[in-house]
Protein backbone atom coordinates (compact mmCIF):
# COMPACT_ATOMS: atom_id res chain seq x y z
CA UNK A 1 0.00 0.00 0.00
CA UNK A 2 3.05 2.05 0.56
CA UNK A 3 3.75 2.21 -3.10
CA UNK A 4 4.98 5.47 -5.06
CA UNK A 5 2.41 5.01 -7.68
CA UNK A 6 -0.48 4.84 -4.89
CA UNK A 7 0.11 8.79 -3.89
CA UNK A 8 -0.45 10.25 -7.09
CA UNK A 9 -3.53 8.36 -7.25
CA UNK A 10 -6.29 10.56 -5.68
CA UNK A 11 -8.51 8.14 -4.38
CA UNK A 12 -5.52 7.28 -2.39
CA UNK A 13 -4.47 10.57 -1.18
CA UNK A 14 -8.46 11.19 0.19
CA UNK A 15 -8.40 7.59 2.09
CA UNK A 16 -5.31 8.58 3.00
CA UNK A 17 -6.29 11.55 4.62
CA UNK A 18 -10.20 10.12 5.63
CA UNK A 19 -7.31 7.43 7.96
CA UNK A 20 -5.65 10.34 9.75
CA UNK A 21 -9.21 11.79 10.56
CA UNK A 22 -10.41 8.55 11.75
CA UNK A 23 -7.23 7.91 13.97
CA UNK A 24 -7.58 11.51 15.48
CA UNK A 25 -11.48 10.61 16.17
CA UNK A 26 -10.30 7.65 17.78
CA UNK A 27 -8.30 9.58 20.33
CA UNK A 28 -11.11 11.58 21.28
CA UNK A 29 -14.02 9.45 20.82
CA UNK A 30 -12.40 6.23 22.27
CA UNK A 31 -9.50 6.68 24.44
CA UNK A 32 -10.16 10.24 25.97
CA UNK A 33 -14.05 9.32 26.63
CA UNK A 34 -12.44 6.09 28.14
CA UNK A 35 -9.94 7.93 30.87
CA UNK A 36 -13.08 10.43 31.46
CA UNK A 37 -15.49 7.35 31.64
CA UNK A 38 -13.29 5.78 34.18
CA UNK A 39 -12.85 9.04 36.00
CA UNK A 40 -16.36 9.27 36.41
CA UNK A 41 -16.10 13.15 34.50
CA UNK A 42 -18.33 15.38 34.12
CA UNK A 43 -17.86 18.92 32.24
CA UNK A 44 -17.53 20.65 35.86
CA UNK A 45 -14.72 18.46 36.55
CA UNK A 46 -12.55 18.95 33.45
CA UNK A 47 -14.08 22.17 31.67
CA UNK A 48 -11.50 22.91 29.40
CA UNK A 49 -10.34 19.48 28.95
CA UNK A 50 -13.57 18.40 27.86
CA UNK A 51 -14.26 21.46 25.95
CA UNK A 52 -11.11 21.46 23.66
CA UNK A 53 -11.55 17.13 22.83
CA UNK A 54 -15.47 18.21 22.65
CA UNK A 55 -14.47 20.43 19.92
CA UNK A 56 -11.99 18.31 18.19
CA UNK A 57 -14.08 15.29 18.09
CA UNK A 58 -17.15 17.75 16.22
CA UNK A 59 -14.90 18.97 13.74
CA UNK A 60 -13.32 15.65 12.57
CA UNK A 61 -16.68 13.92 12.53
CA UNK A 62 -18.32 16.78 10.39
CA UNK A 63 -14.85 16.83 8.53
CA UNK A 64 -14.89 12.91 7.97
CA UNK A 65 -18.58 13.40 6.66
CA UNK A 66 -17.09 15.42 3.69
CA UNK A 67 -14.22 13.78 3.36
CA UNK A 68 -16.27 10.59 3.02
CA UNK A 69 -18.47 12.74 0.17
CA UNK A 70 -15.60 13.55 -1.86
CA UNK A 71 -14.44 10.11 -1.79
CA UNK A 72 -17.93 8.58 -3.32
CA UNK A 73 -17.71 11.72 -5.69
CA UNK A 74 -14.04 11.01 -6.94
CA UNK A 75 -15.10 7.26 -7.11
CA UNK A 76 -18.29 7.86 -8.94
CA UNK A 77 -16.97 9.84 -11.72
CA UNK A 78 -13.87 7.49 -12.23
CA UNK A 79 -16.38 4.80 -13.05
CA UNK A 80 -18.93 7.35 -14.79
CA UNK A 81 -16.63 9.48 -16.79
CA UNK A 82 -12.99 8.73 -16.27
CA UNK A 83 -11.55 11.90 -17.61
CA UNK A 84 -13.90 14.26 -15.09
CA UNK A 85 -11.33 12.46 -12.36
CA UNK A 86 -8.07 14.45 -13.51
CA UNK A 87 -9.97 17.46 -14.15
CA UNK A 88 -11.43 17.34 -10.55
CA UNK A 89 -8.86 15.73 -8.81
CA UNK A 90 -5.78 15.84 -10.81
CA UNK A 91 -2.57 17.14 -9.65
CA UNK A 92 -2.71 19.09 -6.79
CA UNK A 93 -6.57 19.44 -7.05
CA UNK A 94 -7.29 16.81 -4.53
CA UNK A 95 -5.53 19.00 -1.61
CA UNK A 96 -8.19 21.75 -2.38
CA UNK A 97 -10.97 19.07 -1.97
CA UNK A 98 -9.04 18.04 1.23
CA UNK A 99 -8.18 21.45 2.42
CA UNK A 100 -12.02 22.47 2.03
CA UNK A 101 -12.78 19.54 4.33
CA UNK A 102 -10.43 20.73 7.15
CA UNK A 103 -11.74 24.14 6.83
CA UNK A 104 -14.52 22.60 7.40
CA UNK A 105 -14.42 20.88 10.31
CA UNK A 106 -12.27 23.69 11.44
CA UNK A 107 -15.85 25.91 11.19
CA UNK A 108 -16.84 23.33 13.91
CA UNK A 109 -14.50 23.54 15.97
CA UNK A 110 -14.11 27.05 16.10
CA UNK A 111 -17.26 28.78 16.15
CA UNK A 112 -19.82 26.27 17.06
CA UNK A 113 -21.19 24.76 20.60
CA UNK A 114 -18.73 21.86 21.38
CA UNK A 115 -19.81 18.23 22.63
CA UNK A 116 -19.49 17.55 26.22
CA UNK A 117 -18.79 14.71 27.86
CA UNK A 118 -20.87 13.07 30.70
CA UNK A 119 -19.77 9.96 32.30
CA UNK A 120 -23.56 9.66 33.97
CA UNK A 121 -25.11 9.02 30.40
CA UNK A 122 -21.61 7.53 29.22
CA UNK A 123 -21.61 9.66 26.51
CA UNK A 124 -21.03 13.41 24.43
CA UNK A 125 -23.79 15.84 24.47
CA UNK A 126 -24.04 19.22 23.04
CA UNK A 127 -26.27 19.97 26.59
CA UNK A 128 -24.18 19.58 29.58
CA UNK A 129 -26.93 18.97 32.50
CA UNK A 130 -26.22 21.70 34.62
CA UNK A 131 -30.09 22.94 34.52
CA UNK A 132 -32.83 20.82 32.87
CA UNK A 133 -34.82 23.89 31.86
CA UNK A 134 -31.81 25.71 29.31
CA UNK A 135 -31.79 22.19 27.08
CA UNK A 136 -32.45 23.88 23.99
CA UNK A 137 -29.50 26.66 24.91
CA UNK A 138 -27.07 24.22 23.44
CA UNK A 139 -28.34 23.00 20.54
CA UNK A 140 -25.84 23.04 17.54
CA UNK A 141 -28.34 23.39 14.54
CA UNK A 142 -25.02 23.50 12.65
CA UNK A 143 -24.45 19.94 13.03
CA UNK A 144 -28.05 18.57 12.74
CA UNK A 145 -28.00 20.78 9.15
CA UNK A 146 -24.73 18.61 8.64
CA UNK A 147 -26.31 15.18 9.49
CA UNK A 148 -29.54 15.32 7.83
CA UNK A 149 -27.44 16.82 4.61
CA UNK A 150 -25.13 14.62 4.60
CA UNK A 151 -27.32 11.56 5.04
CA UNK A 152 -29.47 12.62 1.97
CA UNK A 153 -26.48 13.28 -0.29
CA UNK A 154 -24.57 9.96 0.73
CA UNK A 155 -27.71 8.18 -0.46
CA UNK A 156 -28.43 10.13 -3.60
CA UNK A 157 -24.81 9.57 -4.62
CA UNK A 158 -25.09 5.78 -4.02
CA UNK A 159 -28.43 6.02 -5.85
CA UNK A 160 -26.10 7.34 -8.37
CA UNK A 161 -23.27 5.10 -8.05
CA UNK A 162 -25.81 1.94 -8.25
CA UNK A 163 -27.06 2.84 -11.50
CA UNK A 164 -23.82 3.12 -13.02
CA UNK A 165 -22.30 0.05 -12.15
CA UNK A 166 -25.64 -1.53 -13.16
CA UNK A 167 -25.23 0.04 -16.25
CA UNK A 168 -21.81 -0.71 -16.74
CA UNK A 169 -23.03 -4.96 -15.81
CA UNK A 170 -26.20 -4.70 -18.10
CA UNK A 171 -23.78 -3.48 -21.10
CA UNK A 172 -21.74 -6.91 -21.68
CA UNK A 173 -19.23 -4.38 -24.49
CA UNK A 174 -17.54 -2.76 -21.35
CA UNK A 175 -17.33 -5.82 -18.58
CA UNK A 176 -15.84 -3.49 -15.70
CA UNK A 177 -17.22 -5.21 -13.01
CA UNK A 178 -18.75 -8.51 -12.36
CA UNK A 179 -21.65 -9.74 -10.66
CA UNK A 180 -19.87 -10.35 -7.03
CA UNK A 181 -19.01 -6.80 -7.36
CA UNK A 182 -22.82 -5.95 -8.11
CA UNK A 183 -23.59 -8.16 -5.11
CA UNK A 184 -20.91 -6.56 -2.74
CA UNK A 185 -22.66 -3.20 -3.55
CA UNK A 186 -25.66 -3.60 -3.20
CA UNK A 187 -25.37 -5.49 -0.08
CA UNK A 188 -23.19 -2.03 1.22
CA UNK A 189 -25.93 0.37 0.31
CA UNK A 190 -28.38 -1.74 1.64
CA UNK A 191 -26.87 -1.16 5.06
CA UNK A 192 -26.18 2.23 4.34
CA UNK A 193 -30.08 2.27 4.62
CA UNK A 194 -30.34 0.48 7.91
Amino acid sequence: MAYESNYRMSCYKIMFFLGLLDISAIIVNSIISGILLMEGAVYCSHPTLIYITGSMGLGLWCSTCIVCITLLINRLLDIWKPYLVFRYFGGRRTYIWLTVAFLYGLYFVMFTHPVLFNSKYQSWFFDPFINSNMGLMYQNVAHTFNNSIIVMIICFLYGIFYRTLEKLYNNRKTVRCNRNNIRVFETKSFKLYF
